[in-house]
């Protein structure tokens, strides 16, 4: 996928790149995204080098395919002859967050349009009006890919978003607005205008691409609001899907997406899900219901921030709010500093009486829908972010402005969430271990009152936990709370933070130890031996460079097989090299085109598909066939492949900012 006008783009990789078989996937152009998907035969890394060269592609990235969150259904009521609720306003999930109370004065989201991105939707049932179009509840939307489309084959849509097959989006859309039915409750927001945008087909499988493609349509055709329980994990804001959404954002959309589904916490901290970590998307994490065992503390599935940026994420546990504004910002501060914290979903594991969750597990805690829709106080930020011990913010500030019609008198205090230990060794855990080392805050002033309309700022100052070890990135968090009194009496905000008692760029990005040189043409991967000789296929190009093809042996591998290189890392890197370093003879000069890359390498540069942007914690491997990222050619002789990973947070000017790895010198012989 590729940012630029898509405009006469086929023909040009056609003519200019000349790859043979190239197809149009999705076309997107919109004022917030303008670009083309395209499918290409054959496709390898040379490919999206030559096609990343052309100077009208502003930036190119893979089409991921992402699957379907795992669907959960449990019963948390009572035995079955009074599943029935008899007063929807006591459903649990709306007592929880407050929705009960809201829906008691009438609010049921009328006039508001919610574009939902998801699998589709059975829009037959009857607690979701039973048809579709003008009149119903699910009023609008599309289907971007057919019952068949499996993430690889092509999206067959039409206008209908019905679906029946998974069931996922339709869960999505009932909690959201599900109409009076026979089971006695109803959706958060049953006074609303459903879209749905299927991404899914069938199979549970879609691509990065598509689902992007929804959101945009999402947004052009007019939703207040677009959410969706889907992504991918990445954790980066610079990604495709989370630019896009955070542009939407910016229009003035809110959105809100899911901070990730990794059942188990398999990704550990710094494993959000895009579009998520983008700039102002609302992150949300999931709770349990009443009736769990661990009731009211955040799902095990959630994913666990913060991005790799440190910013604040997850922002909140949440169902749809209304207050009569939809500027996403103030939304996102209204939800945030009148949020409830809960206690941490697995403290009893790790023998503590009890202990708040982690922000970076929970956000700011589970929506209080009543709370952010009639306070009189408002918060000039969603959450602080302290950053790392190398770029401490020792000191910030907010302000509160007194909003109501009467005079309110202010205190200020610290309360501290459980510190999560991000790594063991240069690992993740999957499951982060908890500590209570906590951050000292200060504050100035602790108390003051404002007349109506006024406003004051308040001053932090932190000191951050002592006694862990910096090495495992501990990460700290908790909350700055503000209660008030007023004529009508109390209020209660607070402010998330997190922090870093680490230094995000000293931590072990490149796995160099895992990591090693193997062969394209053996699925064992087993690692080459030094000056092992590959015969490759001599370029069209270069037809010259042809030598005659050598017996096999150890060290001589038959033609065709190309070096392949395994990389591995272990925390996100926004750049990764993979540059030819060629070796020259002892006496000889280097290779004339080789040149200093700026970080302490004499190279040819990248190879074929390289540099990788906006790369989480994941392992790959990378034939290469001699070419390289400017369309040309290596010559015949000996080389060895480095890899260079950009540390996190660090200057890409400096050597040391990036986690080298050097491969086992190898020759290349065209034949």
């Amino acid at each position: 996928m590729l940012e630029k006008d898509a405009t006469g783009f086929l023909n040009q990789v056609e003519t200019e790149i000349g790859v043979s078989k190239v197809s149009q996937r999705l076309k997107l152009d919109s004022k917030v995204f303008k670009g083309v998907s395209i499918n290409v035969e054959n496709y390898n890394n040379e490919t999206s080098s030559m096609i990343a060269s052309l100077p009208q592609v502003k930036k190119l990235w893979p089409v991921s395919l992402i699957k379907v969150p795992d669907l959960e259904v449990s019963w948390t009521g009572k035995e079955s002859k009074n599943k029935r609720q008899t007063n929807s306003t006591n459903w649990p999930p709306h007592v929880m967050t407050q929705v009960d109370k809201l829906r008691a004065k009438g609010f049921t989201g009328e006039g508001l349009r919610i574009g939902i991105v998801d699998t589709g939707i059975d829009y037959t049932h009857p607690a979701l009006g039973g048809c579709y179009g003008p009149g119903c509840l699910v009023e609008f939307g599309y289907d971007l890919v057919g019952e068949s489309y499996d993430g690889t084959n092509a999206p067959v849509p039409d206008e209908d978003p019905f679906e029946e097959c998974i069931g996922h989006g339709t869960h999505v859309a009932g909690i959201i607005a599900a109409m009076e039915n026979p089971m006695g409750f109803t959706g958060a927001s049953p006074g609303v205008k459903l879209g749905m945008y299927r991404t899914f087909g069938c199979s549970g499988l879609t691509s990065g691409d598509v689902i992007l493609a929804g959101v945009i349509k999402a947004f052009e055709d007019g939703s207040d609001i677009i959410t969706g329980s889907i992504g991918s994990p990445n954790g980066w804001a610079g990604e495709a899907f989370a630019v896009a959404v955070s542009r939407i954002v910016d229009a003035g959309v809110p959105c809100t997406f899911a901070a990730g589904n990794q059942v188990g916490g398999t990704e550990g901290l710094f494993g959000l899900s895009n579009p998520s970590s983008g700039d102002g998307v609302m992150s949300i994490s999931s709770y349990q219901n009443e009736g769990e065992d661990s009731a009211g503390k955040v799902s095990a599935f959630t994913s666990w921030g913060p991005s790799f940026e440190l910013t604040l994420a997850p922002s909140f546990g949440l169902q749809e709010v209304a207050r009569g504004i939809k500027e996403p910002d103030l939304i996102k501060r209204l939800l945030a500093s009148t949020a409830k914290p809960n206690l941490s979903q697995s403290y009893g594991d790790d023998g503590f009486d009890a202990g708040l969750g982690p922000v970076v597990q929970q956000g700011a805690g589970m929506v209080q829908a009543y709370a952010a829709a009639y306070t009189n106080s408002i918060v000039s930020v969603a959450g602080i972010s302290f950053n790392d011990t190398d770029n401490l913010v020792s000191e910030t500030s907010f302000t509160v402005t007194n909003v109501g019609d009467t005079v309110v008198a202010y205190n200020v205090s610290h309360v501290p969430a459980l510190t999560a230990i991000t790594l063991n060794d240069i690992y993740r855990q999957s499951t982060p271990g908890l500590s209570t080392s906590y951050a000292t805050l200060k504050f100035q002033p602790v108390a003051f009152s404002l007349e109506p309309n006024a406003s004051a700022e308040v001053r932090v100052s932190i000191n951050p936990p002592e006694g862990l070890d910096p090495p495992t990135l501990p990460v700290y968090s908790g909350w700055v709370v503000i209660n008030g009194t007023d004529a009508d009496g109390e209020i209660a905000l607070s402010v998330p933070y997190i922090g870093v008692a680490g230094s995000m760029q000293n931590v072990t990005v490149l796995a160099a130890h895992r990591i090693h040189l193997s062969r394209s043409d053996d699925n064992t991967n087993p690692e080459v031996q030094a000056d092992t000789t590959f015969q490759i296929a001599v370029p069209a190009s270069h037809p010259k460079w042809a030598q005659p093809l050598l017996n096999t042996s150890d060290l001589v591998l038959p033609a065709g097989v190309l070096p392949d290189q395994f990389l591995w890392l272990v925390m996100g890197s926004a750049e990764v090299r993979l540059e030819a370093i060629p070796i020259a003879p002892p006496g000889s000069e280097q290779n004339q085109g080789a040149k200093g890359n700026g970080i302490g390498a004499i190279t040819l540069g990248n190879i074929a598909g390289y540099p990788m942007t906006f790369r989480r914690p994941f392992g790959w491997f990378s034939p290469w066939s001699g070419e390289l990222a400017d369309g040309s050619w290596a010559p015949a002789g000996r080389y060895q492949l480095s890899i260079f990973a950009l540390k996190i947070m660090a200057d890409r000017a400096l050597p040391e900012s990036w986690d080298r790895y050097d491969s086992p010198e190898f020759i290349i012989r065209y034949v």
